[in-house]
């Protein structure tokens, strides 16, 4: 093996043992069973949403499975010509490791069932650097039940 692959692979072996072996990349399952408190005015329904969160699959950490975390937000929802609303939702997710904020967006369905994209952005502890996106279904059970598949990246610190 001649000098500069040998320098090359040490270089990725000493990358990986830095960075403790973690992922660069991933995809995860999160489920939320969520509570809601909202008010009408209008075409405007707007308030709070609580949610306990649990990673129910994953191909590794950071978001590990069967960590359970916490979401508070807020929702707003626009209601336009016919069927057609806008809701847009920011959030912060509390897991034991660190805390995300989000954005959930989605423009079909109606208010209790349909389907939707989040984007997440780690905001400290194991979750600092990371970048998720997410498609969501929306589904009203005895309380309102999200289910969200998301790929991540490490982007960095």
């Amino acid at each position: 093996m001649n000098f500069r692959l040998a320098t090359f692979f040490v270089s990725i072996l000493v990358s990986i043992a830095a960075s403790g072996g973690a992922h660069a990349s991933g995809s995860f399952t999160l489920d939320a069973k969520c509570s809601e408190d909202y008010a009408t005015v209008g075409d405007t329904t707007a308030g709070k949403l609580h949610c306990g969160v649990d990673i129910s699959t994953s191909d590794g950490a950071p978001f590990v499975e069967g960590h359970s975390g916490r979401v508070a937000g807020f929702v707003n929802v626009r209601q336009g010509d016919g069927d057609s609303f806008r809701l847009d939702a920011l959030m912060e997710l509390r897991f034991p490791g660190g805390v995300l904020y989000g954005h959930a967006y989605r423009d079909s369905g109606v208010l209790h069932r349909g389907e939707g994209q989040l984007r997440m952005i780690g905001a400290d502890g194991e979750f600092a650097g990371i970048e998720a996106t997410c498609t969501y279904t929306v589904r009203q059970g005895e309380s309102l039940l999200i289910v969200h598949n998301c790929v991540w990246r490490r982007l960095g610190r």
